[in-house]
C-alpha cells in the first residue's frame, strides 16, 4: 500500500500495488472506502488470477485481448469485495446496503445503461472506455457498476429456484474447481457451471442481463430479502435499499443467509484462505500459471463506486479478517 497522490489497484500474480491518500482514510466513511478497496484486490488473488476468462492468458502482447466477461472479472469481484467486508464484520449490513445502494443508484442514473449491453461494455474496453471508467455515460455503461449490480440479482435468483440451498459463492466455488489454473472459462461454460448449481437452465436470464439493454428486475431480489427502495424523494435516496418494516420470518432468514452463511456449512471439507501475507498464496497444481491481467483500473476506481459509508466496526487489525471469508468462499467444497 502506498500513500501518495492519486489513486488506484493493480493485481499480480502474488501481490498487489494498492495506491491510496492517506487524509482519504481519516473519517469512518474513508476507512471503509479503503476496506472495500483492499477486499477487492484480495479477491482478484483468486478471481482473475487464477480464475479467469479464457481470453485473458496466455497473452499476444502485440494484439490486445477481449473478453465479454469483464462483468466477472471485474463486477463480481467489487460485489464478493464489499460482501467480504460486511461478512468479516469489519462493516454492518447498513454499510453493505449503502454500497450496493450506490451501484445501483449510479447505474439507474447512466442513460448508457439503455444503449449499451454489459457484454458489449466488456468488449468495447479498449476502444470506448478507460478500463471500465470514465467513460461517456450517455452511450456506455460501466462494468464495475452494472456487474456487481447483476452479481446481486443473480445471487437472490440462484437462491431463490434452490430454496436457499445454493448461491453464487458455489457458482464461484465451482467455476474455480472446474477452470481454475491455466485453464480459464468461456461465457458458456460460466453461465452451464451457475445453471447446474441452479438446477435450472439459466442462458435466459443471462440473455436478459448481459446481453439486452432492458431494465434489471429488481423485484425478486427486493422480495427475496425483504428489502425495499427508499420512498424518501431524492436523486440517490430513490434507490435507497431499506429493510422492509415488517419481513416475513423467510425474508429476515434469506437476508441473514448471503450476510451470515451458515458456519457448518461453509465449514465443510478442507481449504485454505486467499492471503497476500505471511501465510501465503494457496498451493498446488491447479493454481500454476495463472498470470492474466484483466484491463484494470483508472485512478480512485474504488472511492468512485463507494462514496456511502457507516460507522468503524473493528480495528485495524481485523483487516485479515476479509483473507479468511474470501478464502472459504472460493476454496470451500464445490457443488458440480
Amino acid at each position: 500500500n502506498v500513500f501518495r497522490p492519486g489513486g488506484g489497484g493493480l493485481e499480480h500474480k502474488n501481490s498487489t500495488l494498492l495506491t491510496v491518500q492517506a487524509k482519504g482514510m481519516e473519517t469512518p466513511a474513508g476507512w471503509n472506502r479503503w476496506l472495500t478497496f483492499v477486499a477487492h484486490e484480495y479477491v482478484h488473488a483468486i478471481n482473475v488470477k487464477r480464475l479467469r476468462p479464457v481470453e485473458l492468458g496466455p497473452f499476444d502482447y502485440e494484439a490486445a485481448p477481449t473478453t465479454p466477461s469483464l462483468w466477472i472479472a471485474e463486477g463480481l469481484t467489487t460485489y464478493y469485495a464489499d460482501l467480504f467486508v460486511e461478512r468479516s464484520g469489519l462493516a454492518t449490513e447498513q454499510d453493505w446496503l449503502g454500497w450496493m445502494s450506490k451501484l445501483i443508484a449510479d447505474l439507474q442514473h447512466t442513460p448508457g445503461r439503455r444503449v449499451q449491453t454489459l457484454s458489449q461494455s466488456s468488449l468495447d474496453v479498449w476502444n470506448s472506455e478507460a478500463s471500465g471508467v470514465g467513460m461517456d455515460q450517455s452511450k456506455t455503461v460501466s462494468y464495475y457498476t452494472k456487474g456487481p449490480v447483476v452479481g446481486l440479482l443473480l445471487d437472490a435468483h440462484i437462491r431463490r429456484l434452490t430454496h436457499d440451498s445454493a448461491s453464487l459463492d458455489d457458482v464461484m466455488r465451482a467455476a474455480y474447481a472446474r477452470y481454475g489454473g491455466v485453464r480459464g472459462y468461456t461465457p458458456a461454460q460460466f453461465q452451464a457451471t451457475a445453471s447446474r448449481v441452479a438446477g435450472f437452465d439459466l442462458r435466459p436470464w443471462f440473455h436478459r442481463a448481459l446481453d439486452t439493454t432492458g431494465e434489471l428486475d429488481y423485484r425478486e431480489m427486493l422480495d427475496w430479502f425483504g428489502l425495499a427502495f427508499s420512498d424518501t424523494a431524492g436523486p440517490t435516496s430513490t434507490w435507497r435499499l431499506e429493510p422492509v418494516a415488517h419481513p416475513t420470518a423467510a425474508q429476515a432468514a434469506h437476508l441473514a443467509a448471503i450476510l451470515r452463511p451458515d458456519a457448518s456449512r461453509r465449514g465443510e471439507g478442507e481449504h485454505h484462505a486467499v492471503s497476500v501475507g505471511a501465510r501465503g498464496l494457496p498451493t498446488g497444481s491447479h493454481l500454476a500459471g495463472a498470470s492474466a491481467a484483466a484491463p484494470h483500473h483508472s485512478p480512485a476506481h474504488a472511492a468512485a463506486h463507494h462514496s456511502a459509508g457507516g460507522g468503524l466496526a473493528a480495528p485495524p487489525a481485523a483487516v485479515a479478517q476479509v483473507d479468511d471469508v474470501a478464502g472459504l468462499v472460493f476454496q470451500g467444497p464445490a457443488k458440480m
